[in-house]
């Protein structure tokens, strides 16, 4: 019987040190899911900067092309952009083919344009 003990004892303190010198899964599985954390933590710091720096760009270019218009009278206000820019070129003095090549419309679109405005101004 004691050596049933013994043998009982020796085989539970092997064992034990044994668990302290095998390397811990677990361990190993949750310092991955932390760097894992890390990554996208820092993923996002750095999308949300890039967001921001283009969110920035974009409002600059609002306020400049908002600005365009007020200087030169209020006739421009409340337009699309492409607008704008065919009138603002018809009354810098280029032709309807000048127009059309820089704005990449038809030279029809131009002229319906044009008249357009001439109606909305008058």
């Amino acid at each position: 019987m004691i050596e049933t003990l013994i043998t009982v004892a020796s085989i539970a303190i092997v064992l034990l040190a044994l668990s302290f010198m095998m390397n811990d899964r677990f361990q190993e599985i949750e310092d991955q899911v932390e760097q894992l954390s890390i990554n996208v933590m820092q993923d996002n710091y750095q999308l949300k900067k890039k967001m921001k720096v283009l969110e920035e760009e974009l409002l600059q270019d609002d306020i400049t092309e908002e600005k365009r218009p007020s200087q030169t009278d209020g006739a421009f206000r409340n337009k699309p952009p492409m607008v704008t820019t065919v009138q603002s070129l018809a009354d810098s003095g280029y032709s309807i083919k000048e127009i059309a090549r820089k704005t990449e419309l038809g030279e029809q679109n131009i002229h319906s344009i044009l008249n357009q405005s001439k109606g909305v101004q008058s």
